[in-house]
């Protein structure tokens, strides 16, 4: 493999890897999975095993929607009133 494209490759899946474990939902529309797709993976252990996209969850009936309202990091632990 190309030098370059390598390191290219490697950035991505190093940005990849810190937004899924850090809040940062990338995406809201259930294609790509989302730091909330993750959470909902760690919480349930039963859904969203998916590295990059929710298709083969979709196909094979463990893709788990998240409420991302609810695993936001600004208002775990705050009072939901």
């Amino acid at each position: 493999m190309n030098k370059v494209m390598y390191m290219g490759m490697f950035m991505l899946v190093n940005v990849w890897t810190i937004s899924i474990h850090d809040g940062f939902f990338l995406s809201f529309e259930g294609l790509v999975n989302s730091s909330a797709h993750h959470a909902n993976h760690h919480l349930y252990f039963s859904c969203n095993y998916g590295q990059y996209f929710t298709f083969w969850d979709r196909l094979f009936g463990t893709h788990l929607f998240p409420d991302h309202a609810a695993l936001d990091p600004k208002r775990i632990g705050k009072d939901n009133k």
